[in-house]
């Protein structure tokens, strides 16, 4: 009888080869919208380029992190999600019950596999589970083994130098030529031989809208004449180039490089499948085969989607120049100009259709089928009404321009619009619904041509106008309507609620460091002289507050621009005179605020900051997102908080429950 150690190359009647242990497949996966995705149903999830892009990124997390909530407190509490060792952000979805309770409800979503570690074995698996029992799955069980080979992860060591050099990048806090070129040369140093140049010529030339200012001549010379041409034709447009924005393009180029093929990733078809309606937020889990999470989704509750079915009114904004006297009251009638305005709306909007009570059925559907729908909203658009506006009155008050023979509206109409609607349906003006004014003019601005704008003064305004540039635009009435229903723009821009509040509102410690500029200043005779003329000023406008707060539709901006006139001339003064004025300016300036508090458009501003606040938190750089609330984009889709807004203001305002 042979010894154990005698024996030792077999165990319990297997050899030692038979019983190798092979090392574990390691993998993550993340939902995705599929790729012929048309906003049928709402998908958010957190983009790679959200980093760059968003004004608070840290904050932003939180709207894909898995949520508890504290059974004393009841209050949620958001958690890292880790997966497979790695910082793991949770998408969004959302979707309408199907049409009839005995039905399932079938969303088409792409899973990505990305494989870390090792290749798939025969038992490796993804397993979908979800704690609803409403939402079930085509294919619950996933089979890996054989959907790669060793070749997939030719890559994965120039995918993580990439990441390192757009980590690198991302920290550059002020972004300078020479030090993005040093990262590239150390970056050539360490990608695999062959795929440097192609890296560069990548991130340079075929992704257009990523550029990096390259100096080296000897990647130029690699190129032919033709691309050598255009490469440094390139470096003088980059030269013109705002470097922040140049940082930004670099690192969704590499993004972009890294998504591309480029990682051992691959594709799947998922079909999540809910029969009845989600009375929570349901959480969707997909396992490995040692039922370990390797990625998840979370499902918003549908249960509450009647709460947002709201109509909208379409106005057609006709002009006339007839009018007659019935009653003892002078009434405009459609004459041939109203004819014209009709068919300019009518073949942008309706197709040329004479029938009005169908027609905006495409519309209609868009917005319940493609865009309002992410957010469970559910739209009726009625037959459409006509207002008839005196042309000549309004050429008169300058609504209405005539720009080379061709006339445009211009200024905020909105009110206007509103007035006559009104006038000449008083009741129907009552209703609770969102009002669509469809204008057959261009809009005319100083500093743009509105497609469309919104009211937004008021919390519960209801009116919109698409001009006649935009009709034919179902994104543009997607954006307008949203905006009426409780969404800002998702970028930053000047009228930035906050920018507005740091403009107006100006606090102790600036006041402080004033009054310390005013002690190494000169010149004090002709500052006071000029303070008090500005004073002066102020006293006689004061009369006038009202009328210019709802002209402005904002509160102090021309008052405390004049206030920032005296700030830079109290840095001229130093005497005791001097800062005896800086108190009575001050002074004048609380009985200023304190007026402005008493009126309504104060009251009117501080409601809607309080209220959307909170329902518009996360802001990011104009034109490079896919929202619909951006701009100079290519607009699909809604946010997960967007979609909690239009569902609070269309319950508060606009439904008809």
């Amino acid at each position: 009888m042979s010894s154990v150690l005698e024996d030792s190359n077999h165990v319990a009647g297997a050899t030692r080869g038979e019983c190798e242990i092979k090392p574990e497949l390691k993998f993550y996966v993340e939902f995705r919208r599929h790729d012929m995705y048309l906003g049928e149903y709402g998908f958010d999830w957190m983009r790679n380029d959200y980093d760059a892009i968003s004004k608070d990124y840290k904050k932003l997390k939180s709207e894909y992190t898995k949520s508890t909530k504290e059974p004393k407190e009841n209050k949620f509490r958001y958690t890292l999600t880790i997966v497979e060792g790695k910082e793991y952000f949770v998408p969004w979805l959302s979707f309408l019950p199907a049409v009839m309770p005995s039905e399932e409800k079938i969303i088409k979503l792409s899973l990505r596999v990305y494989f870390l570690e090792n290749n798939a074995e025969p038992d490796d698996i993804i397993r979908f589970s979800s704690d609803d029992t409403n939402i079930t799955f085509s294919d619950p069980v996933i089979e890996l083994y054989d959907r790669f080979d060793d070749d997939v992860y030719r890559s994965l060591e120039s995918v993580t130098i990439l990441r390192k050099w757009r980590k690198r990048v991302l920290e550059t806090e002020e972004p300078d030529w020479d030090q993005l070129l040093q990262m590239a040369e150390e970056c050539h140093d360490e990608l695999p031989g062959g795929t440097t140049l192609a890296f560069l010529y990548n991130l340079y030339l075929v992704n257009r809208e990523t550029k990096i200012r390259l100096k080296t001549e000897e990647i130029i010379a690699e190129t032919d004449q033709q691309k050598r041409e255009k490469l440094l034709e390139d470096k003088r447009i980059l030269e013109q180039k705002d470097p922040q924005i140049l940082k930004i393009e670099i690192l969704r180029g590499i993004t972009k490089l890294i998504e591309g093929g480029r990682e051992p990733v691959d594709y799947y078809d998922v079909q999540v499948k809910c029969k009845g309606v989600l009375s929570r937020d349901t959480l969707i889990t997909a396992y490995n085969k040692k039922n370990i999470p390797v990625g998840y989704l979370k499902v918003l509750k549908n249960s509450n989607y009647k709460d947002f079915i709201f109509e909208i009114t379409p106005i057609r904004v006709l002009r006339s120049r007839t009018n007659i006297i019935e009653g003892g009251k002078e009434v405009l009638v459609e004459d041939d100009l109203s004819a014209q305005d009709k068919n300019t709306i009518d073949d942008k909007v309706f197709g040329g259709i004479d029938e009005s009570k169908y027609n905006l059925q495409e519309l209609e559907n868009h917005l319940n089928k493609n865009s309002l729908n992410q957010a469970l909203l559910q739209c009726s658009i009625n037959s459409v009404i006509d207002i008839v506006i005196d042309e000549e009155k309004w050429i008169d008050k300058g609504f209405i321009i005539e720009r080379e023979d061709e006339k445009f509206c211009t200024g905020e109409l909105l009110d206007e619009f509103k007035k006559v609607f009104e006038s000449q349906y008083s009741n129907l003006a009552k209703k609770r619904e969102v009002v669509m004014f469809l204008v057959p003019l261009q809009h005319y601005g100083e500093e743009m041509c509105a497609g469309g704008y919104a009211n937004l003064h008021e919390i519960d305004a209801k009116e919109l106008a698409v001009f006649s540039t935009n009709l034919w635009s179902k994104s543009t009435f997607s954006h307008e309507i949203a905006h009426v229903i409780g969404l800002e723009h998702s970028f930053l821009h000047h009228n930035d609620m906050d920018a507005r509040k740091q403009s107006m509102i100006m606090d102790a410690d600036e006041i402080k460091n004033i009054e310390k500029d005013i002690i190494n200043e000169k010149d004090e005779e002709a500052w006071l002289n000029s303070i008090i003329s500005e004073y002066d000023d102020l006293e006689k406008e004061r009369l006038g507050i009202d009328e210019a707060c709802a002209a402005r539709g904002s509160i102090l901006d021309g008052e405390f621009s004049r206030y920032e006139q005296i700030k830079a001339r109290q840095k001229q003064l130093r005497s005791d005179e001097a800062k005896a004025e800086v108190v009575r300016a001050k002074e004048s300036l609380r009985a200023l605020h304190k007026h402005w508090q008493e009126t309504d458009g104060y009251r009117s501003y501080l409601n809607r900051k309080n209220y959307y606040e909170g329902w518009n938190p996360h802001k990011f750089i104009q034109a490079h997102t896919e929202n619909i609330m951006d701009y100079d984009n290519n607009p699909i889709s809604f946010y997960k908080f967007q979609w909690l807004a239009m569902q609070n203001d269309v319950k508060n305002f606009y439904s008809k429950k």
